[in-house]
């Protein structure tokens, strides 16, 4: 196995480490937020920098945001909070724009699933331990195609 003592100098990390937590390369035009998102049912789950345009309808947030997390978009209840973690916004009408809720970078959009029958719900999309895990034999095993 190589040496990796001498794999990147002190100054090569140094340079790496200020370019990955430099500001974004990416352009972004004015009216663009980042937001972070969080899930009522998703307990292990974020979603970090989730770039939204201020001059979005709730509604199409809440069908972006059905992408990434599978909730229905009439069972979304949308809070938005602040970098404290304090609501300061529920969304509640899909009408209005987004930028009418006065978003900053790093605030947190938190939905809430209403649906008490979410595939999410009581941790079914985090929790292994809640499915059967199939099960064979060694005998079987053995027997089969796959085995040795």
């Amino acid at each position: 196995m190589a040496d990796l003592k001498n794999f990147l100098s002190q100054s090569d990390v140094a340079a790496l480490k200020a370019y990955v937590q430099g500001p974004s390369s990416q352009a972004r035009a004015d009216s663009t937020v980042l937001l972070h998102c969080t899930h009522s049912n998703l307990k292990n789950t974020s979603f970090f920098e989730l770039r939204l345009d201020r001059h979005m309808t709730i509604l199409s947030v809440k069908e972006k945001l059905k992408s990434h997390t599978g909730t229905a978009v009439g069972a979304m209840l949308l809070q938005l909070k602040d970098l404290n973690g304090t609501v300061v916004a529920t969304l509640a009408d899909d009408n209005t724009v987004l930028g009418f809720y006065s978003p900053q970078d790093g605030f947190t959009l938190h939905i809430v699933d209403m649906d008490p029958n979410s595939s999410s719900a009581d941790g079914w999309l985090e929790d292994v331990s809640k499915v059967k895990k199939y099960e064979i034999s060694e005998e079987d095993y053995n027997q089969s195609t796959w085995g040795p």
